[in-house]
């Protein structure tokens, strides 16, 4: 075997971008995880409850940049994490976290101890109010002294009134502005999301906003619409040529006509999300019209409905898998499906990576790439079989309504080896299914069971089994981990 010098490893490493391929190569020998070690900059934790701060901080010392956590809302607080960081990763220039509790003195502690820091993400955390972000604004030494250099601004999420002079002053300066959420000028903008629209298509108000649109040359990302009526899209025609995403599964007061004349002008859709409010005729004209498409997403209009009223069906999903040759990731409700519309689905679409649909079987036997996979409807063993049988690199599945007995997640674990994350809710799966396959849990990430038929003495016999495993109860959440049992867990939440 030819061995390289450390300096020749570390260039290598370099070109290695993925999570997964960093960490397999720091496996391969002590000499690869200590350059592996030496030069990340890059770290993404999956699950906070599965290591310890100090353990992230000892396993790459102060040369890793950026740092993602994602964890599933079970009372994850970051104020541990960014004191450690603070102590043993003082370059620290970006910061994700997704689901946490991040209180306003972990803002503050987090600008004041990172001099480079420059980006932080808060997706759905609690905990934190203005102050927090004031914190950010006043002492990150990298926030910009003006609003001029502003490239992103998205708050879309946020409730309550928007000051729209104070907004539009604020928008107006940042001719650098690529990325918003909200708004209503920026030449340079690459992606807009739009709130509530005038309703008056003869009013000043309305003149402005499409000859706003249309200075919008750039825009390639369109969102939003929660209110607006049918006689204010034509504002937006203008710029739909060049949109490669066009979200509408907010935009309810849109109806099938009317999202039909913008889908015939957005050839060049690569992403598109809207409400079954489209209809099988809609859909069959995104079929003709966006050749380009990669990803469709079709939500409910009224999720809590018996679906009586649902507006698309088979023919609708028929049509764009033979339509639209490069997509490869559907969401589809849909509550009038047949077997026979799936098997035709899965070979007009080899090339699912993602499906999440109600009812199947075809669609794992064809599509033998599928990494991720949603399921729900009274589906039989049968459809856990054929997923444990050909589903080979399926690494995430969710299950609700589903299964008839034990033996469908038995299938499930006997067949896919590489599964690594589980979610499972409203099926009849109960102990003996949960401990037949129980060393399987080892190489997974995380197993989340919620309202099945699994007792409390089948948890604590897992738990006395496997050590090495968190097992917490409200709902059942077990998961792998280094750090031990948790001291941070909410009163509700039983650890074994």
């Amino acid at each position: 075997m030819t061995y390289f010098p450390e300096e020749v490893v570390e260039h290598i490493f370099d070109f290695l971008t993925s999570h997964r391929d960093r960490n397999t190569v720091s496996l391969v020998c002590k000499a690869w995880y200590r350059v592996e070690r030496l030069s990340r900059r890059n770290v993404f934790i999956g699950n906070c409850y599965a290591v310890k701060p100090g353990t992230l901080v000892s396993r790459f010392p102060p040369s890793f940049r950026r740092l993602q956590s994602r964890s599933p809302g079970w009372g994850a607080n970051a104020l541990p994490w960014v004191e450690a960081i603070a102590r043993g990763c003082p370059n620290l220039e970006e910061l994700h976290l997704k689901r946490m509790v991040i209180s306003d003195e972990c803002l503050e502690l987090l600008a004041r101890s990172f001099p480079n820091f420059r980006a932080l993400v808060l997706v759905s955390c609690e905990g934190f109010s203005t102050d927090g972000l004031a914190a950010i604004a006043t002492h990150c030494n990298c926030f910009p002294d003006s609003c001029t250099s502003l490239v992103s601004l998205n708050f879309a999420c946020l409730k309550g009134e928007v000051n729209a002079l104070a907004l539009e002053r604020l928008v107006t300066r940042c001719t650098n502005l690529q990325s918003l959420r909200l708004s209503s000028a920026g030449p340079q903008l690459r992606d807009l999301g739009t709130g509530s629209y005038v309703h008056d298509p003869r009013s000043e108000p309305y003149l402005n906003l499409a000859s706003a649109f249309m200075a919008c040359k750039s825009l390639r990302s369109l969102s939003g619409f929660w209110e607006v009526t049918a006689q204010c899209l034509p504002a937006v025609y203008p710029i739909c040529s060049n949109l490669t995403t066009l979200n509408l599964s907010y935009a309810a007061s849109i109806q099938g006509t009317e999202l039909i004349k913008m889908i015939r002008h957005s050839r060049k859709l690569q992403s598109l999300w809207v409400l079954d409010l489209i209809g099988d005729r809609g859909l069959c004209v995104v079929a003709s019209t966006c050749k380009e498409l990669q990803e469709l997403r079709v939500f409910p209009s009224d999720p809590s409905g018996d679906g009586s009223a649902a507006s698309v069906t088979e023919e609708g999903l028929l049509s764009v898998s033979m339509g639209c040759p490069k997509l490869h990731s559907i969401l589809y409700f849909c509550r009038q499906m047949t077997n026979a519309a799936l098997i035709d689905v899965a070979k007009n679409c080899p090339r699912f990576t993602r499906f999440r649909l109600c009812g199947f079987g075809a669609i794992v036997r064809s599509c033998r790439e599928l990494r991720r996979l949603s399921v729900s409807g009274l589906l039989t063993d049968k459809v856990f079989h054929y997923i444990g049988r050909y589903a080979q690199k399926l690494e995430m599945l969710s299950v609700a309504f589903a299964g008839e007995s034990d033996r469908g997640m038995q299938e499930l674990m006997e067949g896919c080896r590489r599964l690594r994350k589980l979610e499972i809710r409203d099926c009849p799966f109960g102990d003996a299914a949960l401990l037949k396959d129980a060393d399987k849990y080892e190489t997974m990430r995380s197993l989340w069971m919620s309202s099945c038929d699994v007792t409390l003495q089948a948890c604590q016999a897992l738990a006395a089994k496997m050590p090495r495993l968190n097992v917490e109860v409200e709902k059942l959440y077990v998961y792998r981990t280094v750090a031990g049992p948790r001291d941070d867990a909410p009163a509700y939440v039983w650890t074994l």
